[in-house]
């Protein structure tokens, strides 16, 4: 579809006979093009994080979202947000794919900024609770209804209130990475902000000085 809709806009302005014609059909073939390597990129993250050969090890969780939290801020700030962080002061131990859980952490990020609005507030937060590490992020923005939620980590699936041009992909990658390194992802409104609130619990783990030696390779 997003291809469909790419050459009948390059269709419409090849039959344009003046430049404002010409100009505006060129702005709404750059804003298409723009979706379909979104989407393009989503679904090889989603194969990606299906498929791949989990290489994991001891990453601390707390430290990985401050990192990453950081690397929005510039974003977050042009688009008015206030993007906040929460962490322990100790370190949370997760054993994980480290690229595969920035990925998941990102896209929760990308998408609570699709859709908070200018002034509101996200929060990214690590706490430690019994058996498990948990990463969440919550915002300020509408949400999504509470009839769509059992529905919202489904491929391609849009909530009644999503406005603009996303994919769907976003939380059924977040989803599927976290069921690769046996944990869940959670769906809820945000207790504080009032969005949405996307919680990861992953299994605890040692951090990787205390853990045995592999076997060596026969």
């Amino acid at each position: 579809t997003p291809l469909s809709t790419l050459l009948t806009q390059v269709s419409f302005a090849q039959r344009a006979t003046d430049l404002p014609t010409v100009q505006s059909a060129l702005a709404a073939l750059r804003e298409q093009l723009r979706h379909t390597i979104r989407q393009t990129n989503q679904m090889l993250a989603l194969a990606r994080a299906d498929t791949c050969d989990l290489a994991s090890e001891s990453v601390d969780l707390a430290e990985l979202a401050r990192e990453v939290t950081r690397r929005w801020w510039p974003q977050a700030r042009a688009q008015h947000i206030d993007l906040g962080l929460e962490t322990p002061e100790q370190a949370v131990w997760v054993r994980v794919q480290r690229e595969l859980l920035e990925e998941a952490l990102a896209n929760l990020l990308d998408n609570a900024l699709r859709y908070t609005p200018a002034q509101g507030r996200i929060t990214v937060k690590v706490a430690l609770e019994p058996g498990c590490a948990c990463l969440s992020v919550s915002d300020s923005g509408p949400g999504i209804p509470p009839h769509d939620l059992p529905q919202a980590m489904q491929r391609f699936f849009r909530a009644s209130n999503s406005q603009g041009a996303g994919s769907g992909l976003g939380l059924a990658i977040v989803a599927s990475i976290a069921r690769r390194h046996q944990g869940s992802l959670a769906l809820r409104q945000a207790p504080n902000e009032g969005g949405l609130w996307a919680q990861m619990q992953l299994p605890r783990a040692a951090p990787e000085s205390t853990l045995p030696p592999e076997d060596p390779a026969p």
